[in-house]
């Protein structure tokens, strides 16, 4: 897709990147997901004080098409990568791809040299595809409400 820029956010982000995460949550992983699974996950957009850590603790990357943001992703200097959400419209033209090398670019940046990821169902074939393994299965409870994800992993060379 063109016209695409990769830049990182910032606090006056905030409100569209929280949108951005209900509406892929709400849109796209749906299809994975049991409606009760989406209605607790997709809440997480109400935490303010979270994504504000976010957006001022870790390396976060949106990706604009214009001035419409239309992808985010972050990683913290523990080389944990938080979040990698893309628009439901634009699914599968790239822009996952596009903010996974800013992130592995701030990881090299930052010496480290392993990536990890709580993986989704959804996201999992697109973390394969980019060379990360499994490395465990999990269950996690959220407000009663039980998921099942994978650790996924990818070393990184140092340059």
């Amino acid at each position: 897709m063109a016209n695409i820029t990769i830049q990182q956010a910032t606090l006056a982000d905030l409100d569209e990147v929280r949108q951005l995460f209900y509406d892929t949550i709400t849109k796209v992983n749906v299809r994975d997901y049991t409606p009760e699974q989406i209605a607790v996950w997709s809440s997480g957009h109400t935490n303010i004080p979270k994504w504000e850590m976010r957006l001022t603790e870790q390396y976060c990357v949106t990706a604009k098409h214009g001035e419409k943001i239309i992808g985010m992703a972050s990683l913290a200097p523990s080389g944990y990568l938080d979040l990698m959400y893309v628009h439901h419209a634009h699914q599968g033209q790239g822009i996952a791809t596009l903010l996974l090398q800013a992130l592995e670019l701030q990881a090299a940046k930052w010496a480290i040299t392993e990536i990890y990821v709580d993986v989704s169902v959804t996201a999992r074939p697109f973390f394969l595809r980019h060379s990360y393994t499994i490395s465990e299965y999990n269950e996690k409870e959220i407000k009663g409400v039980t998921f099942q994800n994978a650790v996924m992993r990818r070393a990184l060379p140092l340059f």
